[in-house]
């Protein structure tokens, strides 16, 4: 699947006829091998999808913590797969939902909240055991990325966010120094202005 095929896809149908919170949460429990906790966000999917959110990474934890506050729970397949990520948010059921289903060429994802109400569906693309693309739809608005690579390193990835009749275009651009160590991630605007998501703080 090229990068333009998944944007070709119907995300907008997808959001519309994901499956019930429930058959997800089954699924996704007998599919289950391991239970990993974390002190944050860990697992990632999409490269440096930690670092563009502003999240610090967290730690494994050895056990179930008492005090769930800020901690994720990572359900994992026998693949070594995450099949569902849950985080506490302490009001509700406690914790936002994300299922993942894998396919040959791509990973689909539905995030719910704490009252298992759908909030996004998104398609990550994969091609040579890396994302070149994703496309995510939510109720109001809707998301694309396009990954590029420089010699096997992520350097840029387009985006087109539309919030109702609204879009908004910018590029996110990824430097690295000398050791190949990430520096920094900017979003860069087609007005000029930059926005500093992380910088390596040496």
């Amino acid at each position: 699947m090229e990068p333009f095929d998944i944007i070709k896809m119907n995300i907008q149908e997808l959001y519309n006829n994901a499956p019930d919170f429930e058959s997800l949460k089954v699924k996704a429990q007998e599919n289950a091998k391991q239970i990993v906790w974390t002190s944050g966000f860990y697992f990632q999917l999409e490269p440096y999808e930690c670092e563009r959110l502003g999240f610090k990474k967290g730690k494994i934890l050895k056990k179930e913590p008492l005090n769930k506050k800020n901690k994720f729970c990572y359900l994992i397949d026998g693949n070594d797969r995450i099949v569902c990520e849950k985080e506490w948010v302490g009001t509700g059921d406690g914790y936002n939902y994300t299922f993942y289903k894998y396919h040959k060429t791509y990973i689909v994802s539905f995030h719910f909240n704490y009252n298992y109400n759908l909030v996004n569906a998104k398609i990550i693309s994969i091609k040579d055991s890396r994302v070149i693309a994703t496309k995510m739809q939510a109720q109001k608005g809707s998301r694309e990325e396009i990954y590029i690579y420089n010699n096997d390193m992520l350097s840029e990835i387009d985006v087109i966010q539309k919030n109702g009749e609204t879009e908004a275009k910018f590029r996110v651009v990824f430097d690295y120094d000398s050791q190949d160590t990430l520096n920094s991630i900017k979003n860069v605007h087609p007005n000029g202005y930059e926005e500093v998501r992380y910088k390596n703080k040496k």
